[in-house]
């Protein structure tokens, strides 16, 4: 029987091409990639789809069409399944989508050359995924954006805490547009679903929720990590994506000009609440749903980012090294927002209370300035060479190190 399922492998740049239509998006999709030199792997975030990255797909369409990359867009992890299934069968269905794809196309698994680009959870998947079958495949490096490569423990807020948060940001959240009692039933319904979905599910033996929990700070997941990236030596060519935007003003865009002296205080006291609410520190740097210090891959090790991220312009980079790691380059962006979805835990209901809605192009995943200075820049050292570059080479490719 033919399956309707989109085919998650294609080539772009074919003068051989034919059009697939996805449930999200029109795309042209190459009949065959047999001179493909590299391939490259999107692995979204949770409750994610293959068409996460459709934003970066347009810009290397564009860029690299005489590479003619072949594209692999696992499915098997698309939605609810990202949030129900273990890290490791993730990881483990997506080689089989790869191992699938390269074989369809003619390629040595273990010989032609990947690359991984993966966003927020799908991250620990890339993890487990060279964890597992790095041997197996020629992963060349890997593109982490956003991730919470140390885990979050966000998922763990009580209602206390959602009340708490609730209470201190009230007023900066009217000034938003945001109606603070209708945000707190909605953050309350989803601490509900999950403790309550927690004690169901343990009482009845099955876990529904093994992809959220992995991103926990003491899950085994979070441990791979560190193995992968840290302690283990290896030759990819890494690069890790961080980025903070802590000011509700700015989400929001509100006009700072006719803001009271009364409203910038409740803005501040807004944004030192949130910072609580989803790091567990008021002066904590995050993305809006994932603390910063967990997309550097850092623990105490780092123990300031605000001191290091004073004076940075939104157009700058900072670079901060990953000790033991010469080839993995960490890329830290001021005003760039995780997804939409902003207030974690909230998403469902905020999102119809924005008083002005928030530019696609702040997202990590649009964001034209991420694509130029990391995404593009990371897929061109991966495909060409494989030596770490030098902090002279850095500060010539328009980046300043921190």
């Amino acid at each position: 029987m033919q399956s309707n399922k989109p085919d998650s492998c294609f080539k772009p740049g074919s003068s051989s091409q034919m059009v697939q239509q996805s449930k999200h998006v029109k795309r042209e999709y190459a009949e065959t990639s047999n001179d493909a030199v590299g391939g490259i792997i999107w692995l979204h975030g949770l409750n994610g789809t293959a068409d996460a990255f459709d934003p970066i797909e347009q810009k290397l369409l564009r860029d690299f069409k005489a590479k003619k990359l072949l594209i692999i867009k696992p499915t098997c992890r698309e939605e609810f399944r990202s949030i129900k299934e273990k890290i490791g069968t993730q990881a483990k269905n997506v080689f089989d989508e790869i191992k699938d794809c390269l074989t369809k196309h003619g390629k040595d698994l273990e010989k032609f050359p990947l690359i991984v680009i993966a966003n927020s959870q799908g991250a620990l998947v890339a993890c487990n995924l060279y964890d597992n079958f790095g041997k197996k495949l020629n992963i060349k490096g890997m593109v982490l954006l956003g991730s919470p490569l140390t885990g979050t423990s966000v998922f763990e807020r009580t209602y206390g805490d959602v009340h708490t948060f609730i209470n201190n940001g009230a007023e900066g959240l009217g000034l938003m547009g945001i109606d603070p009692a209708t945000l707190r039933i909605s953050m309350d319904a989803m601490v509900t679903v999950l403790n309550f979905g927690k004690k169901i599910a343990k009482f009845l033996d099955v876990n529904k929720t093994a992809g959220l929990d992995a991103m926990h700070p003491t899950s085994p997941d979070i441990q791979t990590c560190r193995k992968v990236l840290r302690d283990d030596a290896h030759n990819r060519h890494d690069v890790i994506v961080a980025s903070h935007q802590d000011d509700f003003v700015k989400v929001a865009e509100l006009d700072e000009q006719t803001l009271s002296p009364e409203d910038r205080q409740a803005m501040r006291r807004l944004n030192r609440s949130y910072a609580q609410f989803l790091t567990g520190d008021a002066n904590e740097l995050h993305d809006g749903l994932i603390p910063t210090r967990s997309q550097l891959h850092r623990g105490s090790s780092l123990e300031d980012l605000t001191g290091l991220v004073d004076g940075q312009s939104e157009e700058e980079v900072l670079l901060i090294p990953l000790p033991g790691q010469s080839k993995t380059e960490m890329h830290l962006y001021k005003d760039v927002i995780h997804a939409d979805n902003y207030i974690v835990l909230g998403n469902v209901m905020v999102k119809n209370y924005w008083s002005v809605p928030i530019p696609k192009k702040r997202y990590i995943l649009y964001s034209e300035k991420v694509y130029e200075k990391s995404i593009k820049p990371a897929i061109e050292k991966m495909l060409n060479a494989s030596n770490p570059l030098s902090v002279d080479e850095l500060n010539m490719g328009g980046l300043s190190l921190g």
